[in-house]
Formats: C-alpha cells, sequence, structure tokens
C-alpha cells in the first residue's frame, strides 16, 4: 500500500523479486521445469520495473552464498537438461524485450530498461548526512513495526532453531538491512526488506503455534485475545495523554492508566508464566504481532489513500499540489469560453514541467518556453509566482500551487507522536506556486 501509490515501478520490482524466490525455491525443492520458467519470467519482468530489483537479486544472492558457507543444509539447485535451460532463457529474455519496448510500440524502452542497472549502481555510497542514513530505517519503523521489532526477535529464532528455510531468510533479511546503510537515501531498499522479514516473521508464528505446550488451542488465542485488549486499551489512554497534555500539560491521569494497565498486563503474564511459560509467551507473541499490523495498516491505509503528497510523511519528496486539478480546470474553463472549445486555448508557460506537460497533453496550442516571445499576446500565460510579467496587453492573475517540496522533519517524541497517533505535523510544507495570467480584455468580453 506504501509503496503502490507512487509512480515508479517499485511495486512491480518487488512482486517480480517475490515471485522470482518462490519459483527459484519451488525449482530446488522439486526440480520442475516450470518452476524454473515461472522464475524466468519473473527475471524478465523484473529488469524492466525499476532499480530495487537489482538490490533484490543481490540480497537473494549474498542470502544464498551465507547460508551455503553457514553449513545450514541448503540444497543445491538441480542441473537443468540444456533444452529446458534454452528455453528458460528464451522465456526471460523475450519477457524483458517485450514489456520493455511495450511490446513493440515504444522501441526507446530498451534503453529505459539498461540505464536502471546504471541508476542502482548510482546509489550506492557514503554519505555524511544522518538523515540519508536513517531516513529509510526510520521508514521501516514507521510504517512496518511488526517487520522492524518482531523481526530481530525472529533472526533470534532462527539461529536457534537452525532450519535451512529459516536460516536463508534470515540471511536474506539481515542483507536488505545492510542494503539501507550502503545505499543511503534509498527508501525502496525498505519495502524490499519487509518482503523476508514478514516471511520469516510467518515462519516464527507457525512455530510459535505449533510450540505452545500442552495447552488447547482456545487457550492460547484466548491469552493472545487478553493481552491484544491490554494493548489496546494502553494505547488509546497514551493517545488521551497525548492529546490532553498538548492542552494542560499538568494532567497526567490517563498516563497514569496506561501505566497501570501495562503493569497490570505484566503481572498476568509473569503470573501465567510460572504455570505455562511457552503458553504465556507465545500469547504475548500473537497479541503483539495483532496489534504492530493493526498499527501498520493504519499507517499504510492513511498514506495510500489520503496523505499521498503529504512529502512530511517520509516516503514522498516531492508531490503534486492539491490546487493542481483546479488549475487544471481552470484551464479547460477558460478554453471553452473564449474559444468555444477545451482544448484550443492559446496558453505560454514558462514553467518548464513533466506534470503540466502531462495534464496539457491534449492542447495543441499550449506552449512552453523560458520567456514569451516578444510581440506575443497569448490568451493566457503561466509563470512563477515570483516571476513579472512584462507585455503589450494587460493581464490578471490568480496563483495556483503547483508542487509540494520535501519538508524536513524533526526527530524525536515531542515531534513525531502527535504524527504517529493523529497525523498531524509541527512543520509546514514548501510549495512551489504558479501565476495562471489571463488576457485583461478576454475577460471582460
Amino acid at each position: 500500500t506504501v509503496v503502490a501509490h507512487t509512480a515508479d515501478g517499485a511495486g512491480l520490482a518487488l512482486t517480480a523479486g517475490l515471485l522470482f524466490f518462490i519459483s527459484v525455491r519451488r525449482y530446488t525443492e522439486h526440480g520442475a521445469p516450470q518452476w524454473l520458467y515461472l522464475a524466468a519470467g519473473a527475471l524478465g519482468l523484473g529488469l524492466t520495473t525499476a532499480p530495487v530489483f537489482y538490490g533484490a537479486l543481490l540480497t537473494l544472492l549474498a542470502a544464498r552464498l551465507a547460508a551455503v558457507a553457514s553449513g545450514s543444509g541448503a540444497p543445491a539447485l538441480p542441473r537443468a537438461a540444456a533444452g529446458t535451460a534454452r528455453v528458460a532463457a528464451y522465456i526471460a529474455m523475450g519477457t524483458a524485450l517485450a514489456l520493455a519496448m511495450t511490446f513493440g510500440w515504444r522501441i526507446a524502452g530498451l534503453g529505459d530498461a539498461g540505464d536502471l542497472l546504471a541508476r542502482w549502481l548510482s546509489q550506492f555510497g557514503l554519505r555524511a548526512d544522518l538523515v540519508a542514513w536513517a531516513g529509510p530505517l526510520l521508514l521501516l519503523v514507521r510504517y512496518e513495526p511488526a517487520v522492524f521489532l518482531l523481526g530481530l526477535l525472529a533472526i533470534l529464532w532462527a539461529g536457534s532453531d537452525g532450519g535451512e528455510l529459516n536460516m536463508l531468510l534470515t540471511f536474506w533479511f539481515v542483507a536488505t538491512l545492510l542494503m539501507l546503510a550502503v545505499q543511503p537515501g534509498v527508501r525502496e531498499n525498505s519495502a524490499l526488506a519487509v518482503i523476508p522479514g514478514s516471511l520469516l516473521i510467518g515462519r516464527f508464528t507457525q512455530a510459535t503455534i505449533r510450540r505452545r505446550g500442552t495447552a488447547p488451542a482456545w487457550q492460547l488465542w484466548g491469552l493472545s485475545g487478553l493481552f491484544l485488549f491490554l494493548f489496546a486499551a494502553g494505547l488509546a489512554n497514551l493517545v488521551r495523554h497525548v492529546r490532553v497534555e498538548a492542552l494542560n500539560p499538568t494532567q497526567v491521569s490517563y498516563l497514569w492508566v496506561t501505566v497501570v494497565i501495562l503493569a497490570l498486563g505484566l503481572a498476568v503474564a509473569v503470573f501465567l508464566a510460572l504455570s505455562d511459560p511457552r503458553l504465556t509467551a507465545g500469547s504475548v507473541y500473537l497479541a503483539s504481532l495483532a496489534f504492530l499490523l493493526f498499527i501498520g495498516y493504519g499507517g499504510s491505509w492513511w498514506l495510500g489513500r489520503v496523505a499521498a503528497n503529504d512529502t512530511r510523511t517520509l516516503w514522498v519528496d516531492v508531490a503534486t499540489d492539491d490546487e493542481l486539478p483546479l488549475l487544471e480546470r481552470s484551464v479547460l474553463e477558460l478554453s471553452q469560453t473564449i474559444t468555444r472549445s477545451e482544448h484550443d486555448l492559446t496558453l505560454w508557460s514558462t514553467v518548464e514541467s513533466d506534470v503540466l506537460r502531462w495534464i496539457w497533453r491534449d492542447h495543441a496550442a499550449i506552449q512552453f518556453g523560458a520567456v514569451v516571445p516578444p510581440g506575443a499576446s497569448p490568451d493566457a500565460v503561466l509563470t512563477p509566482v515570483d516571476a513579472g510579467l512584462e507585455l503589450a496587453e494587460d493581464y490578471v492573475g490568480s496563483d495556483f500551487g503547483l508542487l509540494r517540496l520535501d519538508s524536513g522533519q524533526p526527530i524525536g517524541l515531542q515531534h513525531n507522536l502527535p504524527g504517529w497517533m493523529f497525523h498531524e505535523a509541527s512543520t509546514a510544507m514548501p510549495e512551489s506556486r504558479v501565476v495562471l495570467w489571463v488576457r485583461a480584455n478576454l475577460l471582460r468580453e
């Protein structure tokens, strides 16, 4: 949900990476050719999507090498027959070429697909900017708290369990976390870390349910529901405290209620652990998983559907402004009023923007340039908000928001708690604004 609202191929690249991993894993286990063909198709798809797909391939390769070197019993890849390998290569190349060129409609797409590798390599580097280093990790904490917190717990379990697949997922998860350091500022790596982290947590959850001891299943789920209720009650009172504390700093009653609830939960957990530690640990873990997944889903839902163009969310650098549809609609109405057509308004834009070129792609009379040609008197002119307009005719202007620029986020609970709980930010979003000028005599007519 978080990745899908951005206009790039990162979501498709991560899907291709996950499909490639599953297919290779199934081919390793069963040796059936169809799994090799599916892996080849996923490879061809991923090579045309986004640079993060190369990160998925690199971390998968590193995880595989680490699993073999650690002696975890990683199975060897079956040797494919010559004909099978040839068909798989054709599938990978055919898929990549067809998607890169949009099935022959855009030959230049081959160059764009080739640039993905160069762009991915250029993302490596050592930077002294703390925000660039911490940004992707903060994204993981903010939008996937279950993966960040319980993933570390699952790593400890996988190390003690020693299962081959568990160790492979552990190495893959650790490799993706290392990518956050060697490619500072690349947000897509945070989403990449979610894939192995979630798979590892799934394995850990399965083992937790199976190792509940001799207790029946209803006791596990009942205790999980009890601890989930205590977590929810504690969060509700903490939210009330943050809201009330902003108005009255001396009011701490809700904070004390939160402390009492958490102390009660801890006392219940200790009491139950004395009689059945496995059941207690499993129920606390399942309650924590459900609680963190609920928080993560709420944050991703809000970002994907409400704040997709909010640059204070740490995920978005530059976004279109909410007033851009109003600008587009104003130009259409002016064109209809002046020329009796929605696409014949003569407009000169001194603002070079891919966004404007896209929304006005059907307007043949709209032109772009650094300055208005001498002696020209177009029906309308679009300029930056701080630029003057010197033309022979009189023009009347109105300003609109075009882009929302990157807004720095302060680090600290005082600033971030309102954002996490109420989606409120204390910083303002800087805007890039433009002015739409219309020739005055046209308005009088």
